[in-house]
């Protein structure tokens, strides 16, 4: 877990910054990938790309798990504020906000896939790329 939210802390990505999306996207992608999810990216308008994953394609009702990825820090923090574990806790841009919330999620999945276990209705996950922000653009796709 602490090797993926360092990965994730370290692929900077503020909400004003799209372009720096795109690492953080190729991770989490990776990630949900190896869990079995169809991962889409959903382009966005003025920010940067958001992450639809379907854990199994089917109709009817099913549960969301809803995330965010964008950091309110600007580019360039990690040079004063590195990723680094202090007093058994992780500190960096972004790990608390919400990139250690993302890594829970992706644990309780593999989680539950390795007990065995099948979710009673399908999981969708929606990672958005504007939280901090207000979520104008993501909010639009999910209506």
């Amino acid at each position: 877990m602490v090797e993926l939210l360092v990965r994730l802390v370290e692929a900077e990505s503020p909400t004003t910054e799209p372009s720096t999306h795109r690492e953080v996207c190729s991770i989490l992608t990776g990630e949900l990938q190896a869990l079995g999810f169809e991962v889409a990216r959903i382009p966005g308008n003025e920010v940067g790309d958001h992450l639809v994953a379907l854990g199994s394609p089917q109709p009817g009702p099913g549960q969301l798990l809803l995330g965010h990825f964008d950091t309110v820090w600007p580019l360039g923090t990690l040079d004063s504020m590195p990723a680094k574990i202090e007093d058994g806790r992780l500190h960096g841009p972004g790990a608390y906000d919400m990139k250690a919330g993302l890594v829970q999620g992706l644990f309780a999945l593999q989680a539950i896939g390795a007990a065995g276990l099948t979710p009673s209705l399908p999981v969708t996950a929606f990672l958005n790329a504007d939280e901090e922000i207000g979520s104008p653009d993501s909010r639009r796709k999910l209506d």
